[in-house]
Parts: C-alpha cells; sequence; structure tokens
C-alpha cells in the first residue's frame, strides 16, 4: 500500500490520490502536466469504479479491468519517450475516480492481476464505450487509421449485440436545425473538413455507408434544396457536440455517431442507438451476458475477437 495520499482537483472534483504527484512543464512553460505516478494494479480500481455502476456483476467487472489494463499498458508504450503520463481522467481516455473503496471493483483487478489482451505478442489498446447499440464498430474507423488498429481483436464481432435488450440501447433528442447548421459551419477551419462551411440548411441525415457489420461508417446530410454533404459518422458527431463561443451549448449531446435525422418544423428529431464510439467491449452488453452466466473470459472473448488472454 503507498503511504503518499494527494487530493487533487479534476475537472471540479476532488480525488484522494495515493502515489507521487508530480508536476512537469509544457513547451510553453506557462502550464504545467500534473501527473500521478501510480502502479497500475493500484490505478485500475479507480477506473473500474468510474466506467461501471457499483450494482453490476463481477463478471462485467473482470472484463472491463482486463480491458482497461490492456489500455493503459498499451499506451504507456506508445507515449514513454513522447508524454509526461499514459493516460488522463476523462470520457477520451479512462474515467478515474482516484482510491475507492468498491469491494467489486478491487476484487476485479486481483481475480485478473496482470492478464492482459495481446495480438501478435503486443497488448491491444483495447477500447470500450458504454453500449454499442447492437452492432460493433471497427477502431480503423471509429477511432483512426493507424495500422495498430488495423487488427483482428479491433474490428468488432459479427452478429447483433445483446445490449439491444438493455436501457442504453436506443436514445432520441433534438437540435434546432439552424443551430446545428451554424455549428457545423464553425467546426470547419479546425475540423479540417470544408464541406461543413457549405453547408447552408439541414432536412435530414441518413446512413451513407457502413462497415462490414452494418454500423455506419459515413452520414449524408441533406439541405432543403437537396444537395448532399457526405462526411465520416464520427465527425458528423463530434461537429454536432463542438461547444462554439458564440452559440448556445446543446441541452443534450449526440451519444454516437449511429444516427439518423429528420427535419420537423425548425427542430431535426435525432434518433440514435448506442453511447460512445462502439469498439470493443460494451459495457452494457458485458453485463447482460454476465447476467446470463457468462465468464469474463467469454465476455472478452466475443468482444475481442481472436485476441489472447494472457499474463
Amino acid at each position: 500500500m503507498l503511504k503518499e495520499k494527494t487530493e487533487i482537483l479534476i475537472h471540479k472534483k476532488a480525488k484522494l490520490v495515493s502515489g507521487v504527484v508530480m508536476l512537469y512543464p509544457n513547451k510553453n512553460k506557462e502550464t504545467f502536466d500534473v501527473v500521478a505516478h501510480i502502479p497500475i494494479e493500484h490505478y485500475l480500481p479507480g477506473v473500474l469504479a468510474g466506467e461501471l455502476y457499483a450494482h453490476w456483476h463481477p463478471a462485467t467487472y473482470a472484463a472491463q479491468a482486463v480491458a482497461a489494463r490492456s489500455y493503459a499498458i498499451n499506451h504507456h508504450y506508445e507515449r514513454k519517450n513522447t508524454s509526461h503520463f499514459d493516460v488522463s481522467d476523462g470520457t477520451s481516455s479512462q474515467m478515474f475516480l482516484g482510491d475507492v473503496t468498491l469491494d467489486v471493483a478491487h476484487w476485479a483487478v486481483q481475480e485478473t492481476k496482470g492478464v492482459v489482451l495481446r495480438w501478435e505478442n503486443r497488448v491491444i489498446p483495447a477500447y470500450y464505450s458504454a453500449c454499442c447499440g447492437g452492432l460493433a464498430a471497427t477502431a480503423h474507423d471509429a477511432i483512426t487509421h493507424a495500422d495498430e488498429h488495423n487488427i483482428t481483436p479491433l474490428k468488432g464481432h459479427s452478429g447483433a449485440d445483446v445490449c439491444v435488450s438493455t436501457k442504453g440501447n436506443l436514445w432520441a433528442t433534438q437540435r434546432k436545425a439552424r443551430l446545428l447548421r451554424q455549428r457545423l459551419n464553425a467546426c470547419a477551419p479546425y475540423m479540417r473538413i470544408p464541406k461543413f462551411a457549405d453547408i447552408k440548411s439541414i432536412r435530414s441525415v441518413e446512413p451513407s455507408a457502413t462497415n462490414q457489420h452494418g454500423r455506419p461508417t459515413k452520414l449524408m446530410i441533406v439541405d432543403r434544396q437537396k444537395n448532399t454533404f457526405e462526411v465520416s459518422a464520427k465527425s458528423f458527431m463530434r461537429g454536432a457536440n463542438t461547444k462554439i463561443a458564440a452559440l448556445p451549448n446543446p441541452k443534450k449531446p449526440l451519444w454516437s455517431s449511429f444516427l439518423v435525422a429528420e427535419k420537423d418544423g425548425e427542430n431535426l428529431m435525432v434518433n440514435g442507438r448506442g453511447m460512445g464510439h462502439g469498439v470493443g467491449l460494451c459495457q452494457y452488453g458485458a453485463q447482460e451476458l454476465a447476467g446470463r452466466g457468462e465468464s469474463w473470459e467469454n465476455i472478452l472473448a466475443w468482444y475481442y475477437p481472436q485476441a489472447q488472454v494472457t499474463m
């Protein structure tokens, strides 16, 4: 057990962290990276408590522990010569609550101690999201086109996922069509998507291309003159959720890029499936499988096809 305990503020939330906390100056010499150095097996319970509901099944926690450990170790090797830190706290990396007392989180880490997911002797970046919406995304489409993403375990499973029967599967919201168009226009320069600037109105948004599992990878934006603008599904979601200083923030985010939208008066009625990018472990699906008696090993085999589960 580490003796050092430091209370740090992350995203306005105080978290107690065991480990050495250090400040690293950034290139501009005006800001610092605040980095907690924590052994991975001590770090993981705080991730599991942040990523999963406390009442969820132990097998779900164990599967998540292996995925989170693999993700962190992969990022350590990728960043050890280029960054002060391996992972960050938040939805773009891994949620982390600091030191926690949740028994099932500590059990899952001990149960899977040292176990990781490998492909061709390399620890994989084992992505995961809340809910895939019933069809798996591929890391090559939903994350980046990096070579390490074009591997079998990150290409997703075939067939419908069991998360279709859970509350995380379907969602709906609405956006003012004019404000969404202005938001996409404003995103064009820094997202480097010139066609966002050309959109003058939005009448509908619909899938125009899918991956091998049937999940949308590209969306077609149709304006009132029936002009079309095809963009990647992930770019549309990112642009639609971006905060723009001159515009009011959306009341609700678009939870995934697995969506369709149709204009009704001044509003776009958006209907979507799943929450998050949909790559790798689907947390709602894992919980459903665990409730059906599947082991954490079988859960990992489903969500990361042909990955080796090993020390």
